[in-house]
């Protein structure tokens, strides 16, 4: 099908769609395309002065005069070219101007891997997609600073080093999205879809947000090749990564702690990742905020400090320790050090006993827990026995660990037996 074929949908200007098109059909790191981008930058520049000068006798205090530096940046940014509605299976325009330009109910990209939105880098501040759609976006390194990115979809899009600062994400779905590094500074996210983005090293200062958490589930605070540390929120991410880097930070922090449970084992597998995630649901149920360490990621790193930093933070440990590997000697490593209830899981239909290390920490060591063996992942997370055996456990161990550290040993006076 023709790109002209695609178009059943589009509502915008058709002037600007064949301008469009012509630079897209160009081929890319050519000097055929070097031309083209100066083609059209030339003619979207000839579009927005035009805008200018029309929206100049509208409004006459609102907009600079003609000659000024004011008025060359209002040009370059003023909505004036629109393609509101174009339909394009793939779209490879990297660091192209298209600021201000208008691709409302766009439909970029398709799902089959063919398709695809490259857009790295490209200028596209206060550009408009709302309501629009991208599949397999790559906009690494893309300038979309105070854009109206409304209702957009751009599920596992990568926006790595993105300016997003002072963008209108309201009721957009950035589902697992790679945001790392990203500038979301004043960027509008009420009614966002984040759930499962890895949001390492973003700017979020005055973000305007909502209370919707289900729209925040898994966010990733560590970097790719690290293992995956999820929260709930972006506060809570900056506040943990922040704990785990600055040692000072994170000791007058850790009191305030009360709600962190740290899940720890090895969830690649589909059964233990269905573990993983009923877990995580249910202690949600509970006014419980867990982060998952998943031991089974491929990095050289040394887990032990950054499992005892997480440690620190929580209230109480579950270890899934079927078919464990790492599991045991982080557990030792801490055990020793926290004074938190531990609460090992083990699914005896795949794995029937626990390392003996463990039931050696049992015996010396009161608040790691009895083991609770399931057989099913109904049993396990059944609300009723979720309550019973771990949270009403827990709480019970917790208070009694809370008395014993807050109550002073009685010294024993020693007198002289009477002869």
């Amino acid at each position: 099908m023709s790109l002209q074929e695609q178009q059943s949908q589009f509502k915008g200007n058709s002037e600007d769609l064949e301008q469009f098109l012509r630079l897209i059909q160009s081929q890319p790191r050519s000097e055929e395309r070097e031309a083209a981008l100066q083609l059209w930058e030339n003619y979207k520049l000839k579009r927005q002065q035009q805008q200018l000068v029309q929206l100049r006798k509208r409004w006459p205090g609102r907009y600079a005069r003609r000659g000024t530096k004011r008025a060359y940046i209002q040009s370059i940014h003023v909505p004036a070219v629109d393609l509101m509605g174009v339909c394009l299976e793939r779209l490879c325009v990297g660091y192209a101007d298209f600021r201000g330009v208008k691709f409302d109910e766009a439909v970029l990209g398709n799902k089959e891997p063919t398709g695809y939105v490259a857009m790295k880098g490209a200028k596209l501040a206060n550009a408009s997609f709302r309501n629009a759609t991208l599949y397999n976006a790559f906009l690494k390194d893309a300038d979309l600073s105070n854009a109206d990115l409304h209702g957009v979809t751009m599920i596992n899009a990568n926006l790595q080093g993105a300016n997003l600062s002072g963008a209108d994400l309201s009721n957009a779905n950035l589902q697992d999205a790679n945001l790392e590094g990203a500038n979301l500074v004043r960027a509008n996210l009420t009614g966002a879809n984040i759930s499962g983005c890895r949001i390492y090293g973003v700017s979020a200062w005055d973000i305007v947000s909502d209370d919707n958490i289900e729209f925040r589930r898994d966010l990733i605070v560590t970097p790719e090749g690290d293992p995956d540390v999820k929260v709930d929120s972006i506060e809570v991410a900056q506040f943990v990564y922040l704990l785990l880097n600055n040692a000072k930070i994170r000791d007058v922090i850790n009191a305030v702690c009360k709600k962190s449970v740290l899940i720890l084992g090895r969830f690649t597998e589909a059964p233990r990742k269905a573990v993983l995630d009923g877990l995580r649901h249910k202690l949600r149920q509970f006014d419980l905020l867990p982060i998952v360490f998943d031991f089974d990621r491929p990095t050289d790193k040394d887990y032990t400090e950054t499992v005892q930093i997480l440690v620190g933070l929580s209230m109480f440990v579950i270890a899934d320790i079927t078919n464990p590997k790492s599991t045991p000697m982080e557990l030792e490593a801490t055990i020793k050090q926290f004074k938190i209830p531990y609460v090992p899981i083990i699914d005896i239909s795949v794995d029937p006993r626990p390392f003996a290390t463990l039931v050696d920490s049992q015996k010396s060591f009161h608040w790691v827990l009895p083991t609770l063996q399931y057989q099913t992942m109904e049993d396990l997370l059944d609300d009723e026995n979720l309550k019973e055996y771990i949270v009403d456990r827990v709480n019970k161990k917790h208070e009694e660990l809370r008395k014993a550290k807050n109550d002073e040993p009685k010294p024993i006076l020693i007198r002289k037996k009477p002869r």
